[in-house]
């Protein structure tokens, strides 16, 4: 929607607002009060009191354009008393000066976007199986483990059968055991293998379930 110049610039000297700021450079710095009788003191601010206005995309439209009277802009002279926002002001036009951060800060920002928040080791498309497996025996890993060290009955024998698809491989135990970083950083598929890796004779363990699994169905 295109912004008729004249009548923003009539409606800020109605509010109090320099409109000559509508004629500067964008890319220049405005006064940080904006308010008309600032024009005078330009020369006398800091440039701590100077602060860079956003760019704003509008397109003007000639004046002879606003003598229809069912224009809105006609509806503007009648409207007074309206009070402007400054602080609301600020967020939407002024650009937030990144250079006010303290250098600790603004390192420790940087590092805190760099700092990965989960660590994937295992193909992509594995650790999403395993992802799924794990979502269906809805158990805590922990607790899985647990079971197969101690051969308890937990699982049921299609539950046994993924558990098997999903022990380490020799090249995934050897990828996982160079891993160096923190544990909790692991994605949950990452984590699970690593710990299957710590049951002695897993795949062992996983047989035993599975034949007394078959046992109990005979009886």
């Amino acid at each position: 929607v295109g912004l008729p110049t004249n009548a923003i610039k009539e409606k800020m000297r109605l509010d109090g607002v320099d409109a000559d700021l509508l004629d500067m450079d964008p890319n220049s710095l405005a006064p940080k009060d904006l308010s008309s009788k600032s024009t005078g003191m330009k020369t006398q601010m800091s440039t701590e009191s100077r602060i860079r206005r956003k760019r704003l995309h509008w397109t003007g439209i000639h004046e002879s354009r606003l003598t229809n009277t069912d224009s809105i802009w006609q509806h503007t002279k009648s409207i007074n008393n309206v009070n402007i926002d400054i602080e609301e002001f600020e967020s939407l036009f002024i650009e937030k000066n990144s250079g006010n951060l303290s250098l600790e800060a603004r390192k420790s920002k940087g590092a805190k976007n760099d700092a990965p928040t989960v660590v994937n080791i295992i193909d992509p498309k594995r650790a999403m199986n395993c992802n799924i497996m794990l979502a269906s025996i809805k158990m805590p890993t922990s607790k899985i483990t647990e079971s197969i060290r101690m051969l308890k009955k937990n699982f049921s024998g299609d539950q046994i059968a993924a558990l098997k698809e999903f022990m380490p491989t020799s090249d995934e135990k050897k990828a996982l055991l160079s891993y160096k970083g923190k544990l909790e950083l692991l994605s949950p598929a990452d984590s699970f293998m690593m710990q299957l890796m710590k049951v002695v004779q897993g795949p062992g363990c996983l047989r035993c379930l599975d034949f007394q699994n078959r046992a109990a169905s005979l009886e």
